[in-house]
């Protein structure tokens, strides 16, 4: 580990540099006993001078050079043996023990770190973790794990003179470390007890030091002398964990395992995050020869660690194609390419979802058959089970497929690992069955909003009504005499607006239905999902509960509420136009480019606009306080009075200033009021609504994906039945097994 600790301080912009640095610091500063024996290094590296560096690592010079190495011997077995158990034989530790140990040191260790911030507040209050507290209980079990050295004579990490020498990693040190073997062979059961480094043993210090020829020795040390020594030992410390499950909160001690439990939400990254596993760090290490040995000697390539990642996993986090092929060829009928991890990712979904194209298309290209190939025209078939939305057995929208990843990632990142097999996948969906589907909607629609447009202007004007002034707010009230006038069908127009009406209610019913099945089929969070990429529709099925809220108010004429049931049906239908707008390129980017100002540039814009109008406004109706002005002399009515100020309609409304209480300050109000929110906040959200299209514009998938979201609101407002017949339109049966693959042609262009 030595090796790697230092490779990750000398960077700059490293996440743990600062950890790792703090940690062989206190090490090196550290008085416990074992570093009498072997001092750890110093600066973060080698030892380079023979001075305080220990008892042993001086034994060992002076034996390397008089070749007495049997006095090294006896120095080692006296000095060393008083810390270990059973005179080197060692003993079966509780797991239990360990763990507990292990908890008390994690709370203790956060308590100092909590003690050593800075008071900036007295009576500030500093909250512990959720986890200060809490008793640590034990769970029956009687599982042990064989320990050499003593728990309780170790150093502040939970480490032994064995580890310390791997830490230094120089020659004399592994020779020392050797010679330590010799007399005390159980020392390489040991692993690091301390929660930084929990589970680390010799290989993976070896494997991370780049050291092949110690791992080759204890390797052979285990084969010819049956040394204890663990193969699938698991390095589960914080320090090798993913950087958002470090804390506290996220590793949660179990007595009964060793390795804690961690939150199942995590992105993967951290830059000692090497799977656990000492094969693991051979492959994140890059170490081909250990990674071929350690397989050689009867490690599992098919284990998965805490997160649940096996091997190829790893590879795609840290984006090594070249170990990922050999990991590849060397498992054999293992498929690892179908393993899950905790989170329900696959290699080829995990690189979807962590947007490394090159390996996604790699993946894909591993799990091509070549179906025929003549000239430069060739036929592949690729496998849709782990990229297609529909899942091929039952028909259900499978939302951890790569294809449903990318879509539902915001980043434009994403947008360029469209390209390729998945654009043409999704073309094969929208020419086979949403195309049809989606034109066929679009024409209903407009057919619907036509005849809901028709039978508003069918509608008669009111004949009789009494204006009525309300005396204290001065506002004008019309009451309708005859207000079951609308059930009158004298005339032809007013037949054919009842028609019309029928067919709008036949069809609010209609989509409502559709709706509920799609809530059926699929359930309420694939149906949110369809109301979040399309919130269009769901302000049109508002609308439909609109129409069929207008129907008791007509038959029990009350008039008043059915214009505002009317008025609401109307805005929100109209918009569901914009929904099929999306579908064509010619308008698909301004529809985009609307929907990305009204939630980003707009919302922004309405927050500070607000705190503005409701300053000024206010500040205004003060100032009119006692004058009987329609607009700001009212709290309420002044906040639509600086509105319309801000829309420039002022001409009028400033000669009012000079009946106010306080003409200058009525003035002075308005002049600030028109240079912060006219001027400055107005063209502020022109800017910003200019960059946002400028950004949409640029991006090449940007309309594409939208696109893409359109297909799969098609594809997920069907049966599972009717997707399963779709699906196979465009894809045809494995030759072994049931699954789906897909047909693509390909023609490869000659060199110019």
């Amino acid at each position: 580990m030595g090796n790697v600790v230092a490779r990750v301080g000398d960077l700059p912009d490293a996440v743990n540099s600062m950890q790792a640095t703090s940690k062989m610091m206190q090490q090196s500063e550290a008085t416990h006993e074992i570093f009498k024996l072997v001092r750890p290094p110093t600066d973060g590296g080698n030892v380079s001078t023979d001075e305080g560096r220990g008892i042993l690592v001086d034994e060992m010079s002076k034996a390397f050079q008089s070749k007495d190495y049997d006095t090294l011997h006896k120095v080692i077995r006296e000095k060393i043996g008083c810390y270990l158990y059973n005179d080197g034989e060692g003993k079966q530790v509780p797991i239990k023990d360990l763990v507990e140990k292990r908890h008390q040191e994690k709370e203790k260790n956060a308590m100092n770190s909590l003690d050593s911030l800075p008071s900036i507040n007295p009576l500030s209050n500093l909250k512990a973790p959720k986890s200060f507290g809490l008793p640590f209980t034990y769970t029956e079990n009687d599982e042990t794990r064989l320990c050499c050295w003593d728990i309780n004579k170790r150093g502040p990490l939970g480490e032994t003179a064995l580890h310390v020498c791997f830490l230094n990693n120089s020659t004399t040190h592994n020779m020392l470390a050797m010679e330590m073997m010799k007399v005390f062979p159980n020392l390489v059961v040991d692993i690091y007890l301390g929660d930084e480094y929990y589970g680390e043993n010799v290989l993976h210090m070896t494997i991370a030091n780049e050291d092949i020829e110690m791992t080759k020795y204890f390797l052979k040390q285990r084969k010819e002398i049956n040394a204890p020594l663990n193969l699938e030992e698991r390095c589960c410390g914080s320090f090798f964990c993913p950087a958002d499950q470090q804390s506290l909160d996220a590793r949660i001690d179990q007595s009964d395992k060793e390795p804690p439990l961690l939150q199942p939400e995590t992105t993967y990254s951290g830059l000692l995050y090497w799977g656990e596993y000492p094969l693991f760090f051979a492959a994140c290490a890059i170490q081909v020869e250990a990674f071929a040995l350690l397989l050689r000697e009867g490690a599992d390539i098919s284990v998965q660690d805490s997160n649940g990642n096996n091997v190829l996993h790893m590879m795609v986090i840290h984006n090594n194609k070249e170990m990922f092929n050999f990991a590849y060829n060397q498992a054999g009928d293992v498929d690892l390419l179908s393993q899950r991890n905790r989170q329900g990712f696959t290699p080829l979904t995990l690189s979807a979802k962590l947007n490394n194209k090159e390996m996604l298309d790699h993946i894909m290209e591993l799990n091509r058959d070549i179906s025929w190939q003549f000239g430069d025209v060739t036929c592949a078939t690729y496998p849709l089970s782990d990229v297609d939305t529909i899942n091929h057995t039952d028909g259900s929208i499978n939302n951890q497929s790569a294809l449903s990843i990318i879509l539902s990632a915001e980043s434009n990142e994403h947008l360029d690992m469209l390209d390729g097999l998945l654009f043409q996948l999704l073309h094969e969906k929208w020419k086979q069955y949403a195309k049809v589907r989606f034109y066929r909607r679009g024409a209903f629609f407009f057919f619907y909003l036509a005849a809901f447009i028709t039978a508003i202007y069918l509608q008669p004007a009111p004949t009789r009504f009494v204006v009525t002034t309300n005396t204290s707010t001065g506002l004008v009230n019309l009451s309708f005499v005859n207000q079951c006038y609308l059930l009158d069908a004298s005339s032809n127009s007013q037949i054919l607006r009842f028609v019309l009406e029928c067919i709008i209610i036949v069809g609010a019913v209609m989509y409502l239905v559709l709706a509920a099945m799609e809530i059926h089929h699929e359930g309420k969070r694939t149906f949110w999902w369809t109301i979040y990429n399309a919130p269009m529709k769901g302000s049109f099925l508002i609308s439909c509960v609109m129409v069929l809220a207008i129907i008791p108010c007509r038959f029990t004429c009350n008039l008043i509420s059915e214009n505002v049931f009317l008025t609401i049906c109307i805005c929100t239908c109209i918009p569901y136009s914009l929904f099929f707008c999306r579908g064509f390129k010619l308008v698909g980017p301004f529809i985009v480019a609307i929907y990305n100002m009204i939630t980003g540039d707009l919302l922004r814009f309405l927050i500070l606009y607000s705190i503005f109008l409701m300053g000024f406004s206010q500040a205004m109706c003060i100032v009119f306080r006692g004058t009987d002005h329609p607009l700001f002399s009212h709290p309420f009515q002044s906040i639509m009075g600086m509105f319309i100020i801000t829309l420039g309609e002022f001409q009028d409304l400033y000669l009012d200033f000079d009946k106010s209480r306080h003409p200058a300050a009525a003035k002075t109000l308005f002049l600030v009021y028109m240079v912060i929110v006219t001027l400055l906040l107005t063209n502020m959200l022109i800017a910003m609504m200019g960059s946002t299209f400028h950004k949409i514009a640029e991006t090449r998938w940007e309309w594409q994906r939208q696109w893409a979201k359109i297909v799969l609101v098609m594809e997920r407002s069907v049966s599972p039945e009717h997707r399963i017949r779709k699906q196979r339109l465009y894809s045809q049966p494995e030759s072994k097994g049931n699954g789906r693959r897909f047909v693509v042609r390909n023609f490869k262009a000659s060199p110019k």
